[in-house]
C-alpha cells in the first residue's frame, strides 16, 4: 500500500502543473495573436517631409539705373497681371524717344528727296545708299530709345502676392538690383525628397495626405509629377503634388509631412 501511495503522488502533482502549463501556453499564443493583429492595424504609414511651394514665382530686377517714381505694393500685397508695380523717372528717355522720332522723319526725307533726284539722274547712286544708311540708323537708334522706354514700367506678369519689397519711392537702385519678390500663391505644390526606392510603389494620380504644422490640418493631396532624374548618392528623387480643393490658409513654405499608405 506504501508503495502505490509513493507511485501515484507525482501523477498528482504532475497533473497540476501541466494544467498550468497549457493555460500559460494558451494565453501566450492569444496574447501574440492579439499583438499580431494590433500591428497589421496600427502599422504607421511612410511619412517624409513637404514643403508647399508656388509653381510661379519670381525676382523682379531693375532693368535700368535710375529713381523709383513709382511704388505702392508693400510685402503681402495682391495685384493682378499687367498691373504697374514700378515706375521710373523716366524723363531723360522720353526725350531721346521725341528726338529719336524727329531724327528718322528728318532722315527719311532726306532719302526721299535724293531717290527723286536720283531717279532724274540728278545725283549719284552713292548719294542715295547714303541717305538709306542714314535711315536705317536713325530707325534704329529709335528703336533703342523706345526699349529703354519700355523698362521704364515694370508690370505685374501674373496675378499674385508680393512677397518681400527691399527698395522703397524715391530711392535709386542700379540696372539688375532686386526690387521685389513675387509669388501666384493661387495653385501651390507640395515639393518632397522621395526615397527613389518609393517608385516601385508610387506614380502619378495616386493620392496622398499632408499634415501641415503652421495650420494643424491634414489635406488630401494628389502626386502630380515627379523629377526626370533620381540623385545617384543620396538615391532620392523630388516629387510634386497638388492638395485638392481650395484652401486660403494655405502659404508658401508652408511645411509639414506626407504620408503615403501606398509605401509598406
Amino acid at each position: 500500500m506504501a508503495l502505490r501511495r509513493l507511485a501515484a503522488r507525482p501523477r498528482a502533482i504532475l497533473r497540476p502543473v501541466a494544467a498550468a502549463l497549457a493555460l500559460g501556453l494558451s494565453c501566450l499564443a492569444g496574447g501574440a495573436l492579439a499583438q499580431n493583429d494590433r500591428l497589421t492595424v496600427e502599422t504607421p504609414r511612410q511619412e517624409i517631409r513637404a514643403q508647399l511651394r508656388a509653381p510661379r514665382s519670381t525676382t523682379l530686377a531693375a532693368g535700368m539705373a535710375g529713381r523709383i517714381d513709382f511704388l505702392e505694393l508693400r510685402d503681402g500685397d495682391r495685384f493682378e497681371p499687367g498691373q504697374v508695380l514700378v515706375r521710373f523717372d523716366c524723363k531723360a528717355v522720353q526725350y531721346n524717344v521725341a528726338i529719336g522720332h524727329a531724327l528718322r522723319n528728318k532722315a527719311s526725307k532726306v532719302y526721299e528727296n535724293k531717290r527723286r533726284l536720283g531717279q532724274l539722274g540728278s545725283i549719284a547712286a552713292l548719294d542715295i545708299d547714303v541717305a538709306a544708311a542714314d535711315l536705317a540708323q536713325a530707325s534704329a537708334e529709335l528703336d533703342l530709345a523706345e526699349e529703354r522706354l519700355s523698362r521704364c514700367e515694370i508690370k505685374a506678369p501674373f496675378p499674385g502676392i508680393a512677397a518681400e519689397v527691399p527698395v522703397r519711392r524715391y530711392q535709386y537702385v542700379n540696372e539688375g538690383e532686386p526690387l521685389m519678390q513675387i509669388l501666384d500663391d493661387r495653385e501651390l505644390e507640395v515639393e518632397m525628397l522621395l526615397p527613389s526606392i518609393w517608385l516601385l510603389y508610387l506614380k502619378d494620380g495616386d493620392r496622398f495626405q499632408v499634415a501641415l504644422d503652421e495650420t494643424g490640418k491634414t489635406y488630401d493631396a494628389t502626386l502630380v509629377r515627379f523629377s526626370g532624374r533620381i540623385d545617384a548618392v543620396s538615391q532620392t528623387i523630388k516629387a510634386y503634388g497638388k492638395i485638392q480643393g481650395k484652401n486660403p490658409e494655405l502659404l508658401a513654405g508652408m511645411s509639414g509631412r506626407a504620408s503615403f499608405p501606398q509605401v509598406p
